[in-house]
């Protein structure tokens, strides 16, 4: 019984050291479209975009001009529209975008 409570104890301790050092992922859906205000801000965090994944119908008319995007030039086209809350540096909070296209 003991050797089974020293054992809880440090799989609990290495549970929070990892939920306290955000090693948990988020995931989040969205339908963000640019606002035109290319001055948006969220405090001093800044996002990088870390990968690009898209999941479309080949018979669906219209794709052609989704099989072009990649990772850098989605990342790109960020900093482009927002240069204060993306960036490409490893200190921005990665993002994982996934595009289901209708």
């Amino acid at each position: 019984m003991n050797k089974f409570r020293a054992s809880l104890q440090w799989m609990t301790v290495c549970l929070m050291i990892m939920f306290l050092s955000g090693c948990a992922s988020v995931r989040t859906a969205s339908t963000l479209k640019p606002s035109g205000d290319t001055h948006l801000k969220l405090g001093q965090a800044r996002f990088s975009i870390m990968s690009y994944a898209d999941v479309y119908d080949k018979n669906t008319p219209g794709v052609e001009g989704w099989k072009h995007l990649t990772t850098e030039g989605v990342s790109k086209r960020a900093m482009e529209l927002y240069p204060d809350l993306f960036t490409d540096e490893w200190t921005g909070l990665p993002v994982m975008v996934k595009a289901d296209v209708k």
